[in-house]
């Protein structure tokens, strides 16, 4: 058997590495480069238990009244409102008490199996996944209280223990981590994994290429069609033929989808991230809750600052004012110098659904081909539970866990 998997992401080499290790040959087809999109760029949190649908009220409220602000967490582009408000509809729908209640609900069904699959395959591959914690910061001590209750509540049910600390004042926060600036209250959420995309996506492509798979990179695909029995993958100057395809091509997924007969309502959310040089090594996920801005260690005093949410039709364009928000988002938290001085400016192009949830599932239009896209902020977590769950289909098992996650579902 041989299958085609589209997309070198986080989604795409995560399944293109089950599906080789279930004996499949596999060929992988990318647009651009390995880890390309949104995956090496982002914050490398990994705690299901914590994870939220990103259809909530307070994305429309905001969306509406504070999208044109600089200072804004949320931005859309000027011109870019009007395409995006078919989706926007949708979010406020799913938004509703009872939508949402059920887009979370299932979310925390896969949870545990979510957590159990990466740690299996960070083993597996020999990827580092910390559990030292997250550092939750806030303007204020009450938002630093609510926001201590509202992790209790969401991690009282995981099969990962988690230690929340009470609320620290500043000195406390500076005592744990001495980069931070003395300001602020937050919490100490410790059994909360985290790990470096970048060492992801580096450990995954290294591990296909020696199981023999190949990978073709700068390769446009277009569509997807029956084809004599089989599946054939269309791009721009060549087609490739496969028993089986996973289109897992982040917010490109919408195209390839729609020209292959069954569209699927994804569309670009932007993050951006920079690094920056602090004072001393960090051991913690720092988590800027007030700011909604995330923060993650790297290699010796490195630290990865990334947040932001852009609403934009054109995904790669760089719009540096989104980098001077997040600046001055976390600037009463971090040493001036070291944002003055940061380096590795990066954007990438969250695939977002507007209820909030992947889309991991056969499309129907076609005989023998997947979708496994749309994960919203959760593609990193999500990885290895999506990659077993699309290998179960494309092997004719049953696949319960991921039945929430149709292309077909009303969304």
């Amino acid at each position: 058997m041989k299958a085609i998997v589209i997309g070198a992401g986080l989604i795409g080499l995560t399944t293109a590495f089950e599906l080789s290790k279930a004996g499949i040959e596999v060929e992988v087809v990318e647009r651009s480069v390995v880890g390309s999109g949104a995956s090496r760029g982002n914050a490398g949190e990994i705690c299901p238990e914590q994870a939220t649908p990103v259809a909530k009220l307070a994305l429309i409220v905001s969306a509406l009244s504070q999208a044109y602000r600089k200072d804004s967490a949320l931005h859309v582009n000027v011109g870019t409102l009007p395409g995006y408000l078919p989706f926007l509809l949708r979010v406020a729908r799913n938004s509703l008490p009872r939508r949402y209640s059920e887009n979370q609900s299932a979310l925390a069904e896969i949870q545990d199996l979510a957590m159990s699959a990466f740690l299996e395959l960070a083993e597996e591959v020999g990827l580092e996944a910390s559990s030292d914690g997250y550092l939750s910061v806030f303007a204020d001590e009450q938002s630093a209280r609510e926001g201590r209750q509202s992790t209790l509540k969401r991690t009282s049910g995981s099969g990962i223990p988690h230690t929340v600390s009470e609320v620290l004042g500043p000195r406390d926060l500076v005592e744990i981590e001495p980069s931070l600036n003395a300001h602020g209250y937050g919490f100490l959420d410790e059994g909360s994994y985290y790990t470096n995309p970048i060492n992801y996506v580096e450990a995954l492509h290294q591990h296909l290429l020696e199981a023999g798979v190949s990978i073709h990179e700068g390769v446009t695909v277009t569509s997807v069609t029956d084809f004599e029995g089989r599946q054939r993958v269309r791009a721009s100057n060549a087609h490739f033929d496969a028993d089986a395809v996973v289109v897992a091509a982040g917010v490109g997924t919408a195209d390839i989808a729609s020209a292959s007969g069954k569209p699927v309502p994804i569309r670009p959310g932007k993050g951006y991230s920079f690094t920056i040089d602090v004072p001393h090594p960090t051991s913690h996920i720092f988590k800027f809750d007030s700011a909604h801005v995330a923060g993650m260690p790297l290699a010796g005093n490195s630290l990865r600052i990334a947040g932001t949410m852009e609403f934009d039709s054109d995904a790669h364009r760089f719009n540096s004012d989104r980098i001077k928000q997040i600046v001055a988002a976390v600037a009463p938290y971090l040493p001036e110098e070291a944002l003055r001085n940061r380096y590795n400016e990066w954007v990438g192009a969250r695939p977002l659904t507007p209820d909030g949830l992947p889309i991991i599932s056969k499309l129907p239009s076609l005989q023998n081909t997947y979708v496994a896209s749309g994960h919203n902020m959760l593609g990193l977590m999500l990885s290895p539970f999506t990659a077993r769950a699309v290998r179960d289909m494309v092997l004719g098992h049953s696949t319960s866990s991921a039945r929430r996650f149709s292309a077909s579902r009303r969304f």
